[in-house]
C-alpha cells in the first residue's frame, strides 16, 4: 500500500480493478457460495429491521449489492471510497430512485452529527487502516437509539479452510469466501475476528448480539451493536 498511503481512494480503486474485475464475490464462483454470500446481506437487514422512517446508511456500499436488499428507508445512502465501485454500483442500481450514493471515506463521513437511525457495514472495517477512527465516525453519525449491523471475515477460519481446501484439491470451489491462494490478502490490512472488533469498539458501542455464518464453517461474524 506503500505508493498509495497518501490516497486510500486510489488504494481501492487498484484494488476494485484487481479482484472485482471478473465479478464481485455475490457473482462468481458456485451457486451455493453466491446464495451463501447474499443470504449474509439478507440475515445483516433482518436484524436492522428498516422500515420507511428509518434513515439507513450502507457504508464502504462497494458495488451495491447491500444496498439492492434494502427495499425501504426514509432515507437510504450509499456511501463508498473507490471511484470505481461507486460507477458499477450507479449501474446495478440504476432503477432505484430511492438510493443516493455518495464518494466518500468512512475514515472523514461528509454526514452531520446523529443523522442515521441504521449503519449497515459489510466487511469494510478490516480494509482501513485505522478501524478505530472509522468506528469513532459511525459513533458520531449514529443517533442515541441507533443500530449498527456489521459483517467481518473470520480470517483464521478462513485460513484453516483455505489450507484443508489445498491439501484435498477443492480450493476452486471456495475460491473467494477465504483469503487469497497464497496465503495472503493484500486488501485486508487487519485481522479481523470477533476480539478484534470488541477491541476497536470498545467504549464507543456495545456488541448486542455476535453470529457466525454459516455454521457449519464460521467463516463470516455479523455483529449487532448500539452506541454507548
Amino acid at each position: 500500500m506503500s505508493e498509495f498511503k497518501n490516497s486510500l481512494s486510489k488504494w481501492n480503486d487498484l484494488m476494485v480493478q484487481k479482484y472485482h474485475k471478473d465479478g464481485t464475490r455475490f457473482e462468481k464462483g458456485f451457486y451455493l457460495k453466491r446464495k451463501m454470500e447474499i443470504n449474509i446481506l439478507k440475515k445483516m437487514i433482518d436484524l436492522c429491521k428498516p422500515n420507511s422512517n428509518k434513515k439507513i446508511a450502507d457504508i464502504g456500499c462497494g458495488e451495491g449489492f447491500l444496498l439492492k436488499e434494502i427495499l425501504t428507508g426514509e432515507k437510504i445512502v450509499g456511501i463508498e471510497i473507490s471511484i470505481t465501485a461507486l460507477k458499477r454500483a450507479k449501474k446495478i442500481l440504476k432503477t432505484r430512485n430511492d438510493i443516493n450514493l455518495i464518494q466518500g471515506d468512512a475514515q472523514k463521513l461528509p454526514i452531520p452529527n446523529d443523522y442515521f437511525d441504521i449503519i449497515l457495514c459489510s466487511e469494510m472495517l478490516e480494509h482501513v487502516p485505522d478501524t478505530r477512527i472509522v468506528l469513532n465516525e459511525f459513533n458520531r453519525i449514529l443517533n442515541k437509539s441507533g443500530m449498527l449491523v456489521v459483517c467481518i471475515p473470520n480470517e483464521k477460519q478462513g485460513q484453516k479452510l483455505l489450507d484443508v481446501s489445498k491439501k484435498f484439491g477443492f480450493y476452486k470451489l471456495i475460491k473467494g469466501v477465504t483469503p487469497s491462494e497464497n496465503n495472503q490478502n493484500e486488501w485486508h490490512l487487519q485481522e479481523a475476528s470477533a476480539e478484534w472488533l470488541k477491541d476497536m469498539s470498545k467504549d464507543l458501542f456495545s456488541i448486542e448480539e455476535l453470529i457466525n455464518y454459516p455454521k457449519i464453517f464460521n467463516l463470516r461474524i455479523i455483529a449487532v451493536l448500539k452506541k454507548l
